[in-house]
């Protein structure tokens, strides 16, 4: 006995009794009639169709994301490292993917400008991925700004916010002991 079964949409020969006693009763298999072949090859025609739309659409991310430089900025410390790292769900995040989507194998610790690979759908996308730094300026950097002519601004403690420490007579005193 012919018997299409369901969740393969294969044309299979089968035991009669194997067919009415345990397929058709659970569901797995119909009986291969004409009429029932006609349906599974429409299904498959529109499997095909939904398949090529679905490639198209991963193909056109692709080269959408490709065509991208994504920004990341994270704190970082006096001499450049960033405070703690960059992991797959924040660049998921800025980017607009899952968080599965994105294959780093090491969170990155460091700035500087990476490839990442995302899966889109099948396919893989390199992105281009700019590390940046928020927060305070490493001395380098600070350098750099100063060989290029830009003003470079040091903020002290106390013009942060924490006001200077006064003695019974109202005198301000300085912290650090000499």
């Amino acid at each position: 006995m012919k018997v299409i079964f369901l969740d393969s949409n294969e044309v299979k020969d089968v035991a009669p009794g194997y067919a009415r006693n345990y397929l058709f009763p659970r569901g797995l298999a119909v009986l291969a009639t004409k009429g029932n072949l006609r349906k599974i090859e429409l299904h498959r025609a529109l499997e095909e169709k939904r398949k090529e739309v679905r490639i198209r659409k991963a193909a056109a991310k692709k080269k959408k994301l490709e065509s991208k430089v994504f920004e990341i900025k994270a704190r970082v410390g006096k001499e450049g490292k960033l405070h703690g790292s960059v992991t797959r769900a924040k660049i998921a995040e800025v980017i607009g993917v899952e968080k599965e989507a994105v294959l780093l194998e090491n969170p990155i610790k460091a700035l500087g400008e990476y490839e990442v690979e995302i899966k889109v759908d099948s396919q893989k996308a390199k992105i281009r991925l700019r590390v940046s730094g928020e927060g305070r300026v490493s001395k380098e950097a600070e350098a750099s700004k100063v060989s290029k002519g830009e003003k470079v601004s040091k903020v002290s403690k106390r013009a942060k916010g924490k006001p200077p420490r006064r003695t019974d007579s109202g005198q301000t005193t300085d912290r650090r002991r000499c």
